[in-house]
């Protein structure tokens, strides 16, 4: 876990979530079952683990609070921590990764803490790059047309759809984020 490439999309959603109020191992947990990301595992059986790499590799901290009832291990950013998901927030988000992992693009927009104008520019930004990628998709199933079996064929239609709709919701989003009056 020492670099970014080993952070998982439950990682990052971690560090957001710890980034914006420390809280308990438990509360993670709740917290998380209660987002609709159906990519990310809501069970403690993933989260605990993840908490405990992400305190191993320097990127949170913890302390042990309450009584001998029930103590609960409570969780915060590092100061490492925080320039990771900093560096983190700064990559763009392509198409490429959208499709990948759709979960990253709902953590980053949930999490986006800059003036509605940057969110906006970063969504228009995607949708640029949307538009090209179903571009490329569109001239590779023209040249490729009788040369794939069935299969093929439709896992490319679904790919140029799932593209056309990130598009068009990016943009609609952007436009939507930008009408907002601060």
């Amino acid at each position: 876990m020492k670099n970014k490439a080993s952070l998982s999309s439950l990682s990052y959603l971690i560090l957001c979530m710890l980034h914006r109020k420390p809280q308990s191992g438990y509360a993670v947990c709740q917290n998380i079952e209660a987002m609709p990301i159906g990519a990310i595992s809501s069970s403690p059986g993933s989260i605990y683990p993840c908490l405990k790499n992400l305190e191993d590799a320097g990127l949170l901290l913890s302390k042990v609070v309450g009584g001998s009832v029930k103590p609960r291990k409570h969780f915060r950013i590092s100061t490492r921590g925080k320039r990771v998901l900093s560096k983190w927030f700064d990559e763009a988000i392509d198409a490429t990764a959208v499709i990948k992992s759709p979960e990253t693009l709902f953590i980053k927009l949930s999490y986006f803490d800059t003036d509605s104008s940057a969110l906006s520019d970063v969504l228009l930004e995607l949708e640029k790059d949307l538009i090209n990628r179903k571009k490329l998709l569109l001239n590779y199933k023209a040249g490729a047309a009788g040369k794939m079996n069935q299969g093929g064929l439709l896992a490319l239609d679904l790919s140029i759809q799932m593209t056309d709709f990130l598009k068009k919701w990016t943009g609609k989003a952007a436009k939507e984020i930008s009408s907002v009056k601060l």
